[in-house]
């Protein structure tokens, strides 16, 4: 088993926990992922609902490599109006049972356009999914993220 297929096969499974949104606001966090293929990609799905039953936030996603040969993620959301690639920017704290995924859209510090970046920190038992933007004009920061525990 390869390095990468580990570490999808370590994303596999469904994960719940709680989170809170951009506003504030406390949700349930569902995070659910299989291995694709033969082992080449990742699905999943992520859903924040809210503790009155309201959907903040729900998506579809894909992480693979791209013809560049590095990762990248895929995201059909409720929140964003197109699928974009992002790519990985940065991996830290690697290790047996951990490691930290950052993938981005677009320059964090340009402040003319739209950008994001989507966090997957993952230990033998967690996942934290993060979500940091910027809209064009304002500042870049992290918004929204959920702590869930493997099931």
């Amino acid at each position: 088993m390869t390095e990468l297929n580990r570490k999808f096969s370590q994303l596999e499974g469904l994960f719940i926990g709680t989170g809170t949104n951009h506003e504030g606001q406390r949700f349930t966090g569902t995070f659910e992922a299989k291995v694709a293929g033969s082992g080449a990609g990742l699905t999943f799905t992520f859903d924040a609902v809210g503790d009155n039953g309201s959907v903040f936030h729900t998506e579809s996603s894909l992480i693979g490599k791209t013809f560049q040969g590095t990762l990248g993620l895929w995201v059909v959301s409720s929140n964003h109006p197109a699928v974009f690639e992002r790519t990985l920017q940065a991996k830290a704290l690697e290790s047996t049972d951990s490691f930290t995924w950052l993938f981005a859209y677009g320059d964090k510090n340009d402040r003319n356009s739209f950008r994001e970046e989507i966090k997957i920190e993952s230990t033998a038992s967690s996942i934290r999914y993060v979500y940091s933007w910027g809209m064009p004009g304002g500042d870049f920061t992290e918004r929204s993220g959920a702590l869930m525990e493997k099931m």
